[in-house]
């Protein structure tokens, strides 16, 4: 079966909502929701969380730092990584990639014991000695599999994505100017979220 790739679905929020699975007047609207709270909560967590291989992705900047050990440390934008194909950097536009051995690389894959993501999931380890480059600045490149690698997101991440959506779906009679979460476009997780459900978005937020 494919990996997921919904944190929440329509039949799950109609049946949190006690929606009659025949009743499909909003079924379009709440997908869109579904869409929205989705990207929001990617935005406002600063990863995602679906199932995904990214080819010579680019990093620089904040994403990349020798370590007092010499070591080159990558952050991604997937969570948790779980695989990783190529690892190569360079310091200036002129130089050409230097490739990173597969057996130098380590990643820190979440356990299945643990429900939310560690500081650590989103991190690529690279034991190439670089202490002569700690002042420097070096561009990366990197080919890796990230995310949940399951038929259904986790459970604690499918229950909040439920919740968010059904939140927003019963907002519509508020006035818009409270939500400032539209369907389609730049999502923004509105300062009126309940606290209950801001205190569990928090837990997926990337902490590094």
């Amino acid at each position: 079966m494919p990996n997921f790739t919904q944190y929440c679905t329509l039949e799950q929020v109609k049946t949190y909502g006690a929606i009659a699975d025949t009743d499909s007047n909003d079924d379009t609207y709440i997908n869109k929701i579904i869409t929205a709270v989705q990207n929001g909560i990617d935005a406002f967590c600063n990863w995602s969380f679906h199932d995904e291989t990214r080819t010579n992705e680019e990093r620089s900047g904040a994403d990349v730092k020798i370590d007092n050990d010499g070591y080159m440390q990558i952050r991604v934008d997937k969570c948790p990584v779980y695989a990783v194909s190529s690892v190569a950097y360079r310091f200036h536009p002129a130089q050409s990639w230097a490739s990173v051995e597969s057996t130098l690389v380590e990643t820190f894959p979440t356990p299945s014991s643990v429900p939310h993501p560690r500081a650590d999931s989103n991190l690529i380890l690279c034991y190439v000695n670089m202490r002569a480059h700690r002042n420097d600045r070096v561009r990366v490149k990197v080919t890796y599999s990230g995310g949940f690698a399951t038929t259904d997101p986790p459970g604690a991440l499918n229950l909040l994505a439920t919740r968010l959506t059904w939140w927003r779906y019963k907002q519509r009679a508020a006035a818009f100017d409270k939500i400032a979460m539209p369907e389609i476009g730049q999502v923004i997780i509105p300062s009126a979220l309940p606290p209950d459900l801001r205190r569990d978005l928090e837990l997926w937020k990337r902490v590094a």
